[in-house]
């Protein structure tokens, strides 16, 4: 069985492979404000966010992959340098 984020990430690799038009209505809309208070919207397709978000997710997991076999290697010290 998966685990909540391993469901998560496959689940936006199934949305992902969607085209715009197999969904009725693929958008919705975000409302933000700003820092300096003004307000404003965008319509955001989910299919889009869902093809980023996994882009980031995928990307996050090979920093995070190189991260950890950089710590798992032995370090040299250059005692000359401070």
């Amino acid at each position: 069985m998966l685990d909540e984020n391993c469901n998560l990430k496959y689940q936006l690799e199934t949305l992902a492979s969607y085209e715009p038009g197999d969904i009725d209505n693929p958008e919705f809309e975000v409302i933000y404000e700003s820092d300096s208070g003004g307000s404003g919207c965008i319509d955001i397709c989910c299919i889009e966010l869902a093809q980023r978000s996994l882009a980031r997710i995928v990307e996050l997991e090979n920093a995070i992959s190189v991260a950890l076999e950089y710590l798992e290697k032995p370090h040299h010290t250059n005692r000359g340098i401070d």
